[in-house]
């Protein structure tokens, strides 16, 4: 079930990759922010040092303000870095849509039953109804 990716994450990202429980971490923060906050003091350098993990850093001006990603996937995933650079690159010159959550669902490791599930609560979200996720 999806609760398993939505929320029960923070903290735990780094052991999941490294146990192959999550094939891709992405952390967003604005200029400034310190990147050991925004790892939860998660040792992710280490990993990149070790080998065991793949780290790219994109930054993307919204507003006036400069929002910076890093993102991460073990080496064998390595390809779903780029898959979401292109959808962050969509978000941040277009608008974004239910069919792109999908999408980004998709690359975290989703199965597509969990994607169709993540993309229900969302549209239910948008149109101010509160569902529990099962």
């Amino acid at each position: 079930m999806i609760q398993r990716f939505v929320g029960s994450q923070h903290g735990r990202e780094l052991d999941m990759m490294l146990s192959g429980e999550k094939q891709l971490s992405v952390f967003s923060f604005n200029k400034g922010v310190s990147q050991s906050d925004a790892f939860e003091q998660q040792d992710f350098d280490g990993a990149v040092r070790d080998k065991k993990i793949v780290r790219e850093n994109v930054s993307f001006d919204s507003s006036g303000s400069e929002i910076n990603y890093v993102i991460f996937a073990p080496i064998s995933q390595s390809w779903r870095i780029h898959g979401y650079k292109i959808l962050l690159e969509f978000l941040h010159t277009r608008s974004w849509s239910l069919e792109l959550d999908w999408i980004e669902a998709r690359m975290f490791g989703l199965d597509p039953k969990e994607c169709d599930q993540i993309v229900a609560l969302k549209a239910r979200a948008d149109r101010g109804v509160d569902t529990p996720i099962e």
